[in-house]
């Protein structure tokens, strides 16, 4: 009978096993195997308090097993009481110094109490004992994860999933961790290894859909979301992701209905409240998002993230001193909090104070929220004299550097020995710019060049603005800096001339990206109406991206012709895009890059742009380019009263020769 029960009980069968057990306590009420195993079934069924009285009363009988010892631990940490969990364990290890399981389940206690160099000691036990053991692999692998210790964390999992290749939660695992080291193509690579052992492994589906989400491929990873939500429709976190994805993706109105449901499946998560108050904000209605937040921030006072994020419907609302209040507040929960010191130097920005701008945006790369710097082991620059040279690199894209790079005639100007590194489509029209200057394409990891011995400084480009624009009047000295290659302007000149009398005015309307502070910056085309209208106007597209269907529409719609240049590309051939727009008597846009090169050339510039652009630094033009003027969206207005400001502007205009109205 005793044989029989425990092959049933290996085979999985647990009632099969518990009637046997319970058999032989018939005949013989103090087997100690019987009382000892058939708590552990009543373990394993999830019946805690039967399982632990078998198990008292088998260890009456037997008090040196150190198997009933483990199992009583087992007992002990599923209600949670760690501290006499680990006593049990502890016994069990004295009688039995080879007992893997045991030194394993004890480092998992242990690691609950945050005693974690106890809890790697007895992890690292387990393996000393047993090498080849996934579980404590594993285990310790999220405990080095929890540590940041991150590499350590990656090497465990990786040696989980090469003995056992089987393991999806050690492959969703090192997926994560590798997601959380900005490794996303590795962490891909190992949910979809975790999914070819269990296709409907919810955990690894989810993680799979934020790693697809931030490599910016958003209808795969909401495909993945959605397999995830219809296998576990009660997760919230998995609402909530899918919500955040259709948020960043323009979808506003799904966003909402997902963000309530996860607030529904889970009200005492911060983190839902959180998101639901972006998804509020996203269609407009700030006071419910701020109302949401601050639910949020109940929830957990201490996290300075919550306390931070209600400056976004503020920005919106038009309330920067409110925005100053909850910047505050989240720096005095967390001094470090990156995020805050770059939202607080935009606050500065706004109005127009430069040296508290420029000081808090220097803290924009820091962690644990920072954005991603470049790898130059170098002395940060500190505005003072150099023996050697000063490497200058450029960030947060095309369009920053061409804002930002406005600066460097100065450095040019002070005969300062520079190099700098530039997104490779702007290298030669920079060299032809400022000759006296250095430059260097960026790759990674980046060219040799900027390792050289002669560099002995570095700084971001922005960053320049703390010693070459701490007032309003030091732009007053800004000019035009970049000039077009003479056979691109020739060319430009000659088709915009095929296209007949009358000014010729380049349109740019949005950018290609489709995030919720990205759309709010930006329009449709099908808004321009009244700027389409002009009459004797040449309009231009100077948007780059797909966008051929919504030009149709416009043209259809209004009854305009929108001419479209098919020879170059207006994404990657800056030459021949800086060529076309300073070939333009003017160039109208919302903040875009598109705008950018021409407005770095001195082309005329008329600029849609919401209060919270905070480049225009509190003024009515864009400080960066000399010939710019700026139409405002104020806080809570639609942008129809800027494009109706503009459109008037437009039909008044005064064009050299007469051309207005030809």
């Amino acid at each position: 009978m005793h044989e029989h029960a425990l092959a049933a009980h290996r085979d999985g069968n647990l009632p099969e096993a518990a009637l046997r057990y319970r058999t032989i306590l018939c005949s013989d009420p103090s087997h100690f195997d019987a009382l000892h195993l058939l708590g552990v079934v009543d373990l394993q069924r999830g019946d805690h308090r039967r399982a632990e009285a078998l198990i008292a009363r088998a260890m009456k009988i037997h008090s040196g097993s150190p198997s009933a010892h483990f199992h009583r631990g087992a007992v002990l940490a599923s209600r949670a009481q760690i501290g006499e969990a680990d006593n049990s364990y502890r016994r069990a290890v004295v009688l039995a110094p080879d007992y893997a399981e045991a030194f394993i389940e004890r480092g998992k206690g242990l690691a609950r109490q945050d005693r974690r160099d106890e809890a790697l000691k007895s992890y690292g036990r387990a393996l000393a004992l047993r090498p080849t053991s996934t579980p404590a692999w594993i285990e310790r692998g999220n405990l080095l994860a929890v540590m940041g210790r991150r590499e350590e964390a990656i090497a465990g999992y990786r040696r989980a999933v090469s003995i056992d290749p089987a393991k999806p939660g050690a492959l969703s695992n090192l997926g994560n961790i590798l997601a959380a080291a900005g490794r996303l193509d590795q962490a891909l690579t190992s949910y979809d290894r975790a999914l070819r052992v269990a296709p409907d492994h919810v955990d690894a589906l989810n993680n799979r859909g934020n790693a697809l989400k931030d490599l910016g491929r958003g209808p795969e990873a909401m495909a993945s979301y959605r397999r995830a939500l219809a296998l576990a429709p009660d997760g919230a976190g998995r609402w909530g992701n899918a919500g955040e994805l259709m948020r960043t993706g323009g979808a506003e109105g799904l966003a909402l209905a997902f963000a309530r449901r996860a607030v529904a499946l889970d009200p005492a998560d911060p983190r839902h409240h959180d998101n639901h108050g972006f998804a509020l904000d996203a269609v407009d209605r700030h006071l419910a998002a701020l109302a949401a937040m601050r639910r949020a921030i109940a929830l957990d006072p201490l996290d300075p993230r919550y306390t931070a994020n209600p400056a976004d419907p503020l920005l919106n609302l038009g309330d920067l001193e409110g925005v100053h209040r909850a910047l505050r507040r989240a720096l005095a929960i967390a001094a470090n909090f990156s995020r805050a010191y770059f939202i607080l130097a935009a606050h500065y920005m706004l109005k127009g104070q430069l040296p508290a701008a420029w000081h808090h945006y220097e803290r924009r790369f820091e962690p644990p929220a920072g954005l991603p710097s470049r790898p130059f082991d170098l002395p940060t620059w500190d505005g003072g004299r150099l023996n050697g040279k000063l490497l200058v690199w450029g960030e947060q894209g095309l369009g920053d550097e061409l804002i930002f790079g406005s600066m460097l005639p100065d450095l040019a100007a002070s005969g300062a020995q520079v190099v700098v590194e530039i997104d490779r489509r702007l290298q030669p029209i920079f060299a032809r710019a400022l000759p006296s200057l250095e430059f260097v394409g960026r790759e990674d990891p980046p060219a040799p060049r900027l390792r050289a011995s002669d560099i002995v400084a570095q700084v971001a480009m922005a960053s320049l603005a703390r010693f070459l624009r701490p007032s309003s009047d030091s732009f007053k000295r800004t000019k035009a800096y970049l000039t077009a290659d003479r056979r691109q302007l020739d060319r430009a000149k000659t088709w915009l001339s095929g296209l007949g009398p009358g000014p010729k005015v380049g349109i740019a309307w949005r950018s290609a990206r489709r995030t919720t502070a990205i759309l709010r910056i930006h329009t449709d085309l099908v808004e321009w109406g009244p700027i389409l209208a002009t009459p004797g106007v040449h309009f231009v597209n100077m948007q780059y991206g797909e966008f051929n269907d919504e030009l149709d529409a416009a043209e259809k719609t209004f009854g305009v012709t929108i001419h479209r240049h098919h020879g170059i590309d207006l994404f990657n051939d800056i030459e021949g895009v800086l060529g076309l727009a300073s070939g333009l008597d003017l160039m109208i846009s919302t903040g875009t890059t598109a705008y950018t090169p021409g407005a770095a050339a001195g082309v005329e510039t008329w600029l849609l742009y919401p209060h919270s652009d905070y480049y225009f630094l509190g003024q009515d033009h864009m400080p960066w380019f000399e010939r710019t003027r700026g139409f405002l969206r104020r806080p809570g207005e639609t942008w129809d009263r800027a494009i109706g400001q503009l459109a008037r502007a437009l039909r008044d205009r005064a064009w050299p020769s007469g051309r207005s109205r030809e």
